[in-house]
């Protein structure tokens, strides 16, 4: 099972003539996979246009990091190596993409395979932004953003984060900070949340990587992209929680003061659940 590899996908939506088919190209940032990445992209080079660049073990923040600024399209979306597209999905996404040109980022839909079921996890087809539709709209779960290179590449997180696991959220939180997103309500990947992956190991990989969890946090309270008074509130006591978690607890404001306490609750009960994993590991 690949430990740290994430695939970049990028469709170049130009057409220099009427009956072209956009360009489509995979970027491959491996980072000391075992599923034989490499051999895979070799044996169907002939499919589809790719770049492979391999990493020693830095983890899935400097792989997306890199692969993003690596990417030539104009177009990005990420594909863990949970995910993959379904039928059709890439040339419908390259048409809406060439239709909508006054949008700078997208949001699709996607199926979430899980305990041998399918469950369409879809947005509101609206004009919003990537933090709205989490805290206005109530959308959860994993989706399908796609973003404009350049858009992106301005929104990375500071080489000062070299934690191996940055949410991926911490990018699209930037991005919402920017511009609005098309959301339109249409699946265009399957997501498998496979047996020890890392949304399997997601609340051990947030526990390691506390500093950007509560960067993350610390932009979502200030946010100004979103109305929800409780999803605003929800944020800052994950700040609170986080920020225990790095010892990175500083009072700047009275809000602070406030979301401590809930936030300290929370970060007891995380202690706890360490400790259960830290024994249950150690009687293995």
């Amino acid at each position: 099972m690949a430990s740290s590899q994430l695939c970049v996908k990028r469709s170049e939506v130009k057409r220099p003539a009427k009956r072209s088919k956009p360009t489509k190209n995979a970027l491959f940032v491996e980072d000391i996979s075992s599923d034989n990445t490499k051999d895979i992209i070799e044996n169907n080079k002939n499919k589809i246009k790719t770049v492979y660049e391999y990493q020693e073990n830095q983890g899935r923040g400097f792989a997306l990091k890199k692969s993003i600024e690596m990417a030539n399209g104009r177009y990005v979306i990420v594909m863990d190596s949970d995910d993959y597209f379904l039928p059709n999905a890439l040339s419908n996404i390259c048409w809406i993409l060439s239709t909508q040109k006054s949008y700078k980022s997208f949001v699709f839909g996607i199926k979430i395979y899980k305990k041998n079921k399918y469950i369409d996890n879809l947005p509101p087809d609206i004009e919003a932004n990537y933090v709205s539709l989490r805290g206005d709209y109530n959308v959860k779960y994993d989706l399908k953003e796609i973003v404009r290179k350049d858009i992106l590449v301005s929104c990375l997180y500071p080489e000062s984060i070299t934690c191996r696991r940055v949410p991926t959220f911490l990018i699209w939180s930037s991005v919402a900070e920017k511009v609005k997103c098309l959301s339109i309500a249409i699946p265009v990947a399957v997501k498998e949340y496979l047996e020890g992956g890392m949304t399997d190991q997601g609340f051990l990989l947030r526990m390691e990587c506390a500093i950007p969890m509560t960067e993350l946090y610390t932009t979502l309270s200030h946010s100004v992209t979103y109305k929800s008074v409780y999803y605003r509130w929800l944020m800052r006591i994950m700040w609170a929680r986080y920020a225990l978690h790095a010892k990175k607890l500083q009072y700047k404001t009275l809000w602070m003061i406030v979301a401590i306490m809930p936030g300290f609750i929370i970060y007891l009960v995380d202690r706890l659940i360490l400790l259960n994993f830290f024994y249950r590991k150690h009687d293995d």
